[in-house]
């Protein structure tokens, strides 16, 4: 088995040394030279094999420590000159386990070393931030998390070491794909904008090629949307774990403070406690995270949706429903209160994906040349134009229309498809749990054009049977019924000498109801015949009334 070279570290126990230079003792490294051929006995052993069969992505936790020698009421900054990170802690786990293999903490004062961790005592914040590194290298982890991290521990550690000189040394020892520090602060520091909810989640980490860092406080407002915080503490409570341990800044800052200008018992002992604090923080971000199964879910949506798992954290929520309607047809609003007749909803069921698998949007079967599109043309191949406004200037193209023809269908009507059968097969297994969800994509520019036309034919359609329209949007109309439909309700109801007022509504709404129903099979029959595909079809969704 490798054996790390100790140069000129020292090692005692639990507790390790180092000074900046050389290799780092203590840290267990994950090399190719770290391992042992096994045999075919081994391998056929059931709990060797079951050992193996198992999914072996490392996951890396951390959380770090900051100081300013300012006092308590100056937060530290990496651009401040009296700030320094003088804590880095660390946990290692296998992705479903929430119990670590190894736990370090590198420190830059003398703290008294505990059994359940590795403390590595490096003098100096540039030794910690070097250790920090060299531990990286040593365990290549998959994916890295931490709770906030991309808002102040990244941002901290990255700055800091830019302004010290030992960024491009910490990232080359880092990564397998050596950089020079211009491009590693142009192309490495990544700034992803996250969407959470109905807000902008502002992130920025290190970004070490063949990791993924994930941040974990998103992660979980997106779970929990509606709670009022969103501290590391509460989703801990919410998730019914231990809580973390309780240690004001305040006696962090007094005990660091303390063990800065003098060493004994008392100050090694008070920084072991808040290395114990700041390794419970590390390690309940991967508790957090084994408990809602959150990169299995992740790794879901990567497989599902052909992204990477990269993408299904930082932009897979983009994709939501957002407040704009650009791109979308709507209606001029009819205002005032409808307490006369019944208003019906008219919807399109998942028109954007709809318009995609009908009209073969895909970029593998866009023209954007027009002297194409005529040569096309004249082999036999049907067009579909597709025409709109951006930036002020017209823009031209066409997409091959697959004729219902599987061969002719491009990638990305193929993966909706696929997609479209398997959401029909969960919510239809979800029907029993009365749990029905719907979540409608309609972010994806260049299929507006499609959906404005469609919309405009259904109410061309509809008017004409004399049905008049209330309200409008992208996917839907409300619409209420023509006048001689109600005659019957108007006759028994006789202007409030008839049947009861509540009566004359239940049955102006039953009237709506049947209409509805048939208005959308002959709007459905409209389409189908119009697109040549039975994709595209609206729902009858609702009636409003009184």
């Amino acid at each position: 088995m490798h054996t790390s070279t100790i140069s000129d570290q020292t090692v005692q126990g639990t507790l390790a040394r180092y000074n900046g230079t050389g290799l780092l003792a203590g840290i267990p490294s994950l090399s190719v030279n770290n391992y042992n051929p096994t045999s075919e006995d081994d391998y056929n052993n059931p709990l060797f094999s079951s050992a193996l069969s198992r999914d072996r992505t490392l996951v890396l936790t951390w959380d770090i420590e900051t100081y300013s020698s300012l006092g308590l009421g100056n937060f530290p900054t990496a651009q401040s000159d009296e700030s320094n990170v003088f804590m880095i802690c660390m946990s290692v786990h296998w992705k479903d386990d929430p119990n670590p293999l190894k736990q370090i903490c590198l420190v830059d004062v003398e703290t008294a070393p505990d059994p359940r961790w590795i403390t590595v005592v490096c003098g100096n914040q540039t030794n910690l931030l070097k250790a920090f590194a060299l531990c990286w290298k040593n365990l290549a982890p998959d994916i890295q998390i931490g709770f906030n991290d991309s808002q102040y521990d990244w941002r901290f550690i990255v700055e800091k070491a830019k302004k010290l000189g030992v960024l491009e040394w910490m990232f080359n020892q880092m990564s397998l794909k050596p950089s020079s520090l211009e491009k590693i602060s142009k192309w490495q520091y990544q700034y992803n904008k996250i969407k959470v909810n109905d807000r902008d989640f502002h992130s920025k980490h290190l970004k070490i090629p063949g990791c993924v860092a994930i941040d974990v406080r998103p992660c979980f407002m997106k779970f929990y949307p509606k709670a009022e915080k969103s501290s590391l503490a509460y989703y801990l409570k919410e998730c019914g774990l231990d809580n973390k341990l309780d240690m004001p800044f305040q006696r962090m800052f007094k005990y660091y403070g303390r063990a800065l200008k003098e060493t004994n018992a008392t100050t090694v002992e008070q920084m072991r406690e808040v290395a114990e604090y700041c390794i419970i923080d590390a390690i309940s971000c991967q508790r957090l995270m084994v408990k809602h199964n959150a990169i299995n879910e992740y790794r879901e949506v990567a497989s599902v949706a052909f992204i990477s798992l990269y993408d299904s954290h930082y932009f897979a929520i983009g994709m939501k429903k957002q407040e704009s309607t650009l791109g979308a047809y709507v209606f001029p609003l009819v205002k005032g209160l409808e307490n006369r007749r019944p208003v019906t909803g008219l919807d399109f069921a998942s028109l954007y994906p709809s318009l995609i698998m009908i009209y073969n949007l895909s970029p593998d079967k866009i023209i954007l040349s027009r002297e194409r599109a005529e040569s096309l043309r004249g082999s036999g191949k049907k067009l579909h134009e597709i025409n709109f406004k951006f930036n002020s200037r017209d823009v031209l193209a066409w997409s091959i229309e697959h004729s219902n023809q599987v061969e002719m269908k491009g990638l990305y009507p193929k993966v909706l498809e696929e997609l479209l059968i398997r959401r029909n097969s969960l919510k239809r297994r979800l029907a029993p749990l009365k749990d029905k969800k719907k979540e409608l994509e309609k972010k994806i520019r260049g299929v507006t054009s499609a959906g404005q036309k469609n919309i405009k034919l259904i109410t061309d359609f509809v008017k004409n049977k004399g049905f008049g329209i209330k309200y409008g949007d992208t996917d839907s109309l409300y619409l209420v019924c023509p006048e001689e439909c109600f005659q019957k309700c108007d006759e028994a109801y006789d202007s409030g000498n008839g049947i009861s007022k509540e009566e004359y509504w239940s049955r102006m709404v039953e009237t709506s109801m049947v209409k509805m129903e048939k208005l959308r099979d002959e709007v459905n029959d409209f389409l189908k015949e119009d697109s040549g595909s039975h994709y595209l079809k609206m729902a009858y969704e609702e009636v409003l009334f009184p």
